[in-house]
């Protein structure tokens, strides 16, 4: 619900800038979304200190409460200008509960998985947040009408505002039954830990934050996984204009919305898949991320070439567009379970929490800047599908020269032989 909230305005842009009385560059919609990085600076700090404190039930409980407070506020009025001030500090809520939505994977795969199966539950779990994404595609479309801006009567314009109200109660609704079942049961940790590491005392926040500084390695990883994911992230927000600029093909809200539905939704299934694989083979997630991005860097160059119509295909325009915006997405998603896990691994015996929640830190700093940049109208958009392409091509040697240790794993691989071998 976070994810879906956060990218909630993109794929409808049109009818919300007529309803709340927005300007059409996209201005507004930016900044809401730009929110969701800038308030994840502050939240990263709290979380982390949270669950290291109270454990992950109190982390995740804020979080949801900071997600529900935000989509009912929304609720509240579409009359301007009092409507945009409430978006904001709506969508700043829904931002500030960012770590606990994206950053919360690894503590609970840590706490309630053994080491062979913790990077396909961070990948469930990673995948939850985009699958939010994939949501906002078709929601959105499917419960607001697109309707022309320049020609609308009084009566269209009354009819698309019930449409935006109608899904902004939907979307509050479930916000509520999620936070009231979170209160009801939302255990931290079994009762028996699943793996050595899982019942250690690890230090506190300000400690184990001294101890990331001079880790090099987690800081590679960190810059790779800001510039690959954040990236992607911001960029999607802007299906619409960027498609738009290929005149061989009628773009609308609905094209959008599913292709970027059907986009993110194989996206998440690429997730659980890669961490899958990844739990075969636990020391090969470096090698998995190489490939990852290679295969996502040529993918999003085809996408760009096409779209900014520098390689024509004709007829086939649909299909290229298409296939190469869901294969994009596929293999950036497969990447961020591992993502997580690695980090947790270099970062060990920092907590999965910190290590995670600093990691998730880039992607928002990528977005900040790239949403930053979409502020300002006289850029176009152009530039976006290559600053996409171009992200993967920056990460790859940065991950080939990366030296990796499997601390975590080694401890828990090690001390189960050893206990094995006793007996």
């Amino acid at each position: 619900m976070q994810g879906l909230i956060w990218n909630n305005w993109g794929p409808i842009a049109d009818s919300a800038e007529i309803v709340y009385k927005w300007d059409s560059g996209g201005s507004v919609i930016a900044l809401l979304t730009n929110l969701g990085p800038i308030a994840f600076v502050p939240g990263f700090i709290l979380f982390p200190i949270i669950m290291n404190l109270f454990g992950l039930r109190y982390g995740i409980l804020l979080g949801m409460l900071l997600t529900c407070i935000g989509a009912v506020m929304r609720i509240f009025t579409t009359s301007y200008p009092a409507a945009t001030i409430i978006m904001y500090i709506a969508h700043f809520l829904n931002g500030l509960a960012g770590p606990a939505s994206m950053g919360a994977s690894t503590t609970i795969s840590a706490n309630w998985f053994p080491y062979n199966e913790r990077t396909l539950a961070t990948g469930i779990a990673g995948a939850a947040n985009y699958m939010g994404v994939a949501i906002s595609f078709i929601i959105g479309p499917l419960m607001v009408r697109q309707v022309n801006s320049t020609n609308i009567t009084s009566t269209e314009l009354s009819e698309v505002t019930t449409d935006i109200y109608h899904m902004l109660y939907v979307l509050a609704g479930v916000c509520v039954i999620l936070f009231l079942l979170i209160l009801v049961y939302y255990p931290s940790k079994p009762k028996y830990p699943p793996s050595i590491t899982a019942e250690e005392q690890r230090s506190n926040f300000i400690q184990t934050f001294r101890q990331l500084l001079t880790n090099v390695s987690f800081w590679i990883i960190f810059l790779c996984y800001g510039i690959a994911t954040g990236v992607n992230s911001a960029w999607s927000a802007f299906l619409y204009p960027n498609l738009s600029m290929n005149k061989n093909i009628e773009v609308t809200q609905v094209y959008v919305g599913w292709l970027g539905f059907y986009s993110t939704l194989a996206g998440a299934v690429s997730t659980i898949l890669a961490g899958l694989a990844s739990d075969r083979l636990p020391r090969f997630k470096k090698a998995f991320l190489v490939i990852g991005m290679i295969l996502g860097g040529i993918t999003a160059l085809l996408f760009t070439l096409v779209c900014n119509e520098m390689i024509q295909v004709g007829n086939q325009t649909y299909f290229v567009i298409t296939s190469t915006g869901i294969l994009l997405t596929v293999f950036i998603n497969s990447s961020i379970g591992i993502y997580y896990e690695l980090s947790a691994e270099v970062g060990y015996p920092v907590p999965e929490a910190t290590s995670t929640m600093v990691l998730t830190l880039a992607n928002n700093i990528a977005s900040f800047v790239f949403l930053l940049l979409a502020e300002f109208p006289q850029l176009g958009t152009s530039w976006m599908n290559w600053c996409q392409a171009i992200a993967f091509f920056i990460v790859i040697p940065l991950l080939l020269f990366t030296p990796i240790r499997y601390n975590r794993l080694n401890k828990d691989v090690n001390i189960k032989q050893a206990k094995l071998s006793i007996q």
